[in-house]
């Protein structure tokens, strides 16, 4: 969930990596399947096998617009 001021540019690109990973997704059940295995689709299980911990997490809250948007202090260190 994405609060503030800039929420729909970040719903929007929330909405771009979720569809990019289910394209990934996609593949690689496409590939196990035809190294003659069976994906795990249901979600349930995959928590289960998972490496990792899942933890919910909160709300963005975008509530006042940056000082410059266009020069964020990374990218002008690593161009600079």
């Amino acid at each position: 969930m994405a609060i503030g001021i800039r929420s729909q540019a970040v719903k929007e690109e929330f909405k771009e990596h979720a569809r990019e990973e289910q394209v990934h997704a996609e593949r690689i059940a496409e590939r196990v399947m035809q190294l003659g295995g069976k994906p795990e689709m249901n979600p349930a299980m995959l928590t289960d096998l998972s490496h990792s911990e899942y933890r919910e997490g909160g709300a963005f809250t975008l509530d006042r617009e940056p000082a410059n948007p266009c020069a964020a202090p990374s990218a002008s260190r690593s161009w600079g």
